[in-house]
């Protein structure tokens, strides 16, 4: 996931430091200063220090080859606390500033509440997968979209015969993304052996789960797919360890980041699934061409 996240934003990186050199006269020697408005506490915190570390080795990395053109790189980070409506002050300000492009914020809320002011620019390079830019705009979103991964997701579990499934999602953003996205699937032709047995919905501020979890076991499902991110979907997985639900659990791929796994270690379910690229957990390949093309 780090090695991912880092190369990912080591090519916005490129293309941010390009349109800041187009748009703005400086002397040679000053240093280029990018801008990005991330989730470094609140429920995103575990993407955005992940995100952080990334801009900061991307931009180490340029600056232990000579910079661009011989001008430093810095950032400029600014934390939302995974919130909307401090990402979209925050945002504003930038705006305001008339920077031309920054990157996040990190969850696809933020994301949201940002998007309408932006008909002119500035460049938003938006940090979540769940987030669905408008054709046109000067919006932008990393990796496939949600709705991909949902689609792949399904695919595997009816492959598997795991036909009856629960649905558990988090009422922001992330969690509506997802819902639209199952509904989507499960009314196509090849997805008409899946049951959707139970349909649940939680807060991301909820500090239990519970009730939610025991009528998904009562369901008689065969596997839950649980949409959130970060410090919610723990509260998730202490409900499943707590309700002792022992089936398969499908969740985002923004959730396999290695300081969140070996946070939840001890109440991760048993087994864990995710439709996500393998350069995710490159480690957790074997060893061959696969791996070799993977880490190229």
């Amino acid at each position: 996931m780090r090695s991912l996240r880092r190369l990912l934003l080591s090519i916005a990186l490129a293309a941010f430091v390009a349109l800041a050199l187009s748009q703005r006269s400086v002397a040679a020697d000053d240093p280029i200063e990018l801008f990005a408005i991330l989730s470094m506490t609140g429920p995103g915190a575990f993407l955005g220090k992940g995100e952080q570390d990334g801009l900061m080795r991307a931009a180490d990395h340029l600056n232990q080859s000579g910079g661009i053109n011989g001008r430093p790189v810095t950032f400029t980070i600014q934390d939302d606390g995974s919130s909307p409506q401090t990402a979209l002050t925050l945002g504003t300000g930038l705006i305001a500033r008339n920077v031309p492009a920054f990157i996040g914020p990190t969850l696809a809320a933020s994301c949201n509440a940002l998007a309408p002011l932006l008909k002119n620019g500035p460049v938003m390079y938006c940090l979540s997968a769940s987030f669905q830019p408008e054709r046109g705009s000067y919006a932008f979103t990393y990796q496939s979209p949600s709705s991909d991964s949902v689609a792949i997701a399904l695919h595997y579990l009816r492959d598997r015969g795991l036909k009856r499934i629960a649905m558990l999602a988090s009422t922001d953003s992330t969690g509506q993304v997802g819902e639209t996205a199952i509904d989507a699937q499960l009314a196509r032709p090849e997805n008409s052996g899946l049951i959707l047995v139970d349909r649940e919905h939680y807060a991301v501020t909820d500090l239990s789960v519970g009730a939610q979890v025991a009528r998904v076991k009562a369901s008689g499902a065969q596997v839950l797919v649980a949409f959130g991110t970060g410090t919610p979907v723990g509260t998730v997985f202490r409900a499943i360890q707590d309700a002792g639900l022992d089936i398969p659990v499908v969740v985002s791929a923004g959730n396999f980041i290695y300081p969140e796994m070996k946070q939840f270690s001890a109440i991760l379910p048993k087994e864990l699934l995710s439709a996500a690229p393998p350069s995710i957990a490159l480690d957790t390949l074997p060893n061959g061409q696969v791996k070799n093309e993977v880490r190229e």
